[in-house]
């Protein structure tokens, strides 16, 4: 699989492992796998996934990283995380993670 950095200078520790999972567990596997891929939609919205895979066999995959810790999530309500001594209150990773899947699937082809 080829592995595509961006490097996006804000050195977020649960991209970069994730990351050198995804390459060790996958590296000899067909497809290409990007970390913060920018996606353009017709309507001018911008998504950016923190990583995005093609892959031959599995196909596509879009991964929403948080960097908090177990103990930084309150409660799980659905697909909003209710999070304690973290930046917000609130985090929503499913629904980024669909949202930019959405974004890929609705792309014109050519």
């Amino acid at each position: 699989m080829e592995f595509i950095w961006s490097d996006s200078g804000d050195n977020n520790a649960a991209e970069q492992s994730i990351w050198k999972s995804l390459k060790e567990a996958l590296i000899d596997d067909q497809g290409i796998c990007y970390h913060r891929y920018p996606i353009f939609s017709a309507d001018r919205s911008r998504r950016e996934p923190d990583i995005l895979m093609l892959h031959k066999d599995l196909e596509l995959y879009v991964i929403e990283t948080k960097g908090c810790q177990i103990h930084n999530i309150e409660r799980i309500n659905g697909a909003v995380w209710e999070m304690k001594d973290w930046h917000s209150s609130q985090e929503t990773p499913y629904t980024q993670a669909e949202d930019q899947m959405f974004s890929i699937l609705i792309l014109p082809t050519l």
